[in-house]
Formats: C-alpha cells, sequence, structure tokens
C-alpha cells in the first residue's frame, strides 16, 4: 500500500506544476491584453482643446472600463478616454478604448476594434493594427460609439454654413447641443466651436455622415442609418 501512495506522488508533483505553467501563460497573457509600454518614442494629445506632449516611457493599462496612463518616475497618472494618442514623428495614432470601424460603402458595415489598436500611415497605405490583426484601411471612418469620429481620408466638414477641408488623421468630437472640437492633423491645430442646432456633416464621395445625429446616409439613399452604440456587440474586424 505504501509502495502505491509513493507511486502517485511524482504524478501529482507533475500535474501541479503543469497547472502552474499554464496559469503563468495565461496570466502573461492577460497582462499583455491589459496593458501597453511605449518607449523611445514623443507623444501628443489634446484634451480640452489644450496640447499635451508626452516624452519617455508612458504605460497604458486597462482595468476594467477605466485606462490610465501612466509614466516613469512620474507619481501620477491620467485616466484616458477615446481621444487618440499620436506619435510626434511618424503618422500614427493609437486608440486607447475600444472603437469601431465603418464602411459607408459596404452597406455601412460596422466592425469593432479593441483598446490599443494603432492607425499608421506608410507611404500611400493605411494600416490599422489590433493585437496581431492588421487590415490596409480604405474608404472607412472610427467612431467612438458617443462623439468621436476619426478619418482616415480626406473629408469635407459643414458646421452650419461653415466648411473645413480636413485631412486623414484628423478627428471631430462632436456634443450635440454645446460644441464641437475639430482637430486638423496636418496644420496640428485644435479649433473649438459653440453650436446650438446647427447641422454637423462630413461628407466625402459616395456617402455623408450626420455627425449630429450619429448617422450615415450613401449618396442617392433617401434615408440615414444610425451607428451602432454599443461596440462590444459587434463583431471584430478581420484582419487582410
Amino acid at each position: 500500500m505504501k509502495k502505491k501512495k509513493l507511486r502517485k506522488w511524482p504524478f501529482i508533483i507533475i500535474s501541479f506544476a503543469i497547472v502552474l505553467i499554464v496559469l503563468g501563460f495565461v496570466l502573461l497573457f492577460r497582462q499583455k491584453l491589459t496593458q501597453v509600454t511605449l518607449t523611445e518614442e514623443s507623444f501628443y494629445q489634446y484634451f480640452s482643446g489644450k496640447k499635451y506632449d508626452y516624452e519617455g516611457t508612458l504605460h497604458l493599462k486597462k482595468d476594467g472600463s477605466i485606462t490610465n496612463l501612466s509614466f516613469d518616475g512620474k507619481d501620477y497618472n491620467i485616466t484616458l478616454d477615446s481621444t487618440p494618442i499620436y506619435y510626434a514623428k511618424k503618422k500614427k495614432a493609437l486608440f486607447a478604448e475600444n472603437m469601431m470601424i465603418v464602411y459607408p460603402k459596404e452597406n455601412i458595415a460596422q466592425y469593432k476594434v479593441n483598446y490599443f489598436t494603432s492607425i499608421e500611415q506608410n507611404q500611400n497605405k493605411i494600416t490599422l493594427k489590433d493585437g496581431t490583426t492588421t487590415k490596409d484601411l480604405r474608404e472607412s471612418f472610427l467612431y467612438d460609439g458617443k462623439d468621436l469620429y476619426f478619418f482616415v481620408e480626406p473629408i469635407t466638414l459643414k458646421i452650419g454654413d461653415e466648411t473645413y477641408e480636413l485631412s486623414p488623421f484628423s478627428y471631430v468630437i462632436c456634443e450635440y447641443g454645446s460644441k464641437v472640437s475639430i482637430y486638423q492633423y496636418d496644420q496640428d491645430t485644435m479649433i473649438e466651436k459653440e453650436i446650438t442646432t446647427k447641422p454637423v456633416e462630413a461628407s466625402i464621395d459616395g456617402y455623408t455622415i450626420n455627425l449630429s445625429m450619429d448617422s450615415v446616409s450613401l449618396d442617392g439613399m433617401n434615408n440615414s442609418r444610425l451607428l451602432f452604440k454599443k461596440i462590444e456587440l459587434l463583431n471584430n474586424l478581420e484582419g487582410d
């Protein structure tokens, strides 16, 4: 009887070791999903019309519904929203929150892209990277399900009778009945306009986005389609 019991111990020890290894991999994978470190780069971001420059090593950590930005050697952090973080020395932006990508000309198809997704332009190609998924972008835009629209193509923005020509990588935050914040990427300028009932629309050949109503209409289409609000219920964007 004692010999049989002794024989069980190596099996128990090996099984326990396997469990610990698997648990370690799960925790490491989860950590990679919930945090990212940005090093040896310069970054910037706009909040409430003001530009903030970030230098050194940045740590982004997702904790439930909150994403925090912290810095090496500093004892404070910043709570982030969907406002993109821009790389200062390359045409690249990173999103700290889940976003949706909308393809108006593909029956206004909408897909989820996860937090820490980046978009980068190299030469004439704009590429989205979501974890290990990569996708070349065209005829599309990003939306945070609330007020922020990020454009990957040149687009014309109209606020009442005023017109703005926006370059790729620009974004607009439309708080209907309050104000519109317009970031023009090529000029690195932020404009804030107070609005009441003025319509706010962005248009390009083929479709128009109504930022006041969060809807899209195709050219020649009598009706518009509302954009989805609950990003977490959308299917994930598939790579190329």
